[in-house]
């Protein structure tokens, strides 16, 4: 099973962008806590569809999220070079830290975007 959880703040606003096929792709980092005087743990998420315009729309730098979806390793290649990263495609998200914020949302059949041709590095 490949399935990780994840509560921490966003480390800069999320950014959509739309692949050739029309859909929405969400990225944004989070650093979750590893306790006093530890650095913290920087994640990269993606989200894609519905989910990704919803985070857009309801998420910004510093506010605290709770994520769950799966963890990717990939590699990006351009000009005879190689990056490979890895980062949390995300099905599920929900509101974490405001009293007013306590909503969750879920993809009903989570989809990953896969086949974006963008050309970019993720993150």
């Amino acid at each position: 099973m490949n399935k990780i959880i994840l509560h921490g703040k966003i480390g800069k606003d999320p950014e959509v962008s739309y692949s050739k096929k029309g859909t929405a792709i969400c990225k944004f980092p989070i650093a979750t806590d590893n306790g006093k005087d530890k650095d913290p743990t920087w994640h990269n998420i993606v989200s894609f569809n519905k989910t990704a315009e919803l985070i857009a729309e309801h998420f910004h730098k510093g506010k605290e999220i709770l994520v769950e979806g799966k963890q990717e390793h990939n590699k990006y290649e351009k000009d005879g070079k190689t990056t490979y990263y890895s980062s949390v495609a995300l099905f599920s998200f929900d509101f974490c830290g405001n009293k007013d914020s306590t909503n969750s949302y879920t993809d009903k059949e989570p989809d990953y975007g896969g086949g974006d041709d963008s050309g970019e590095v993720p993150f």
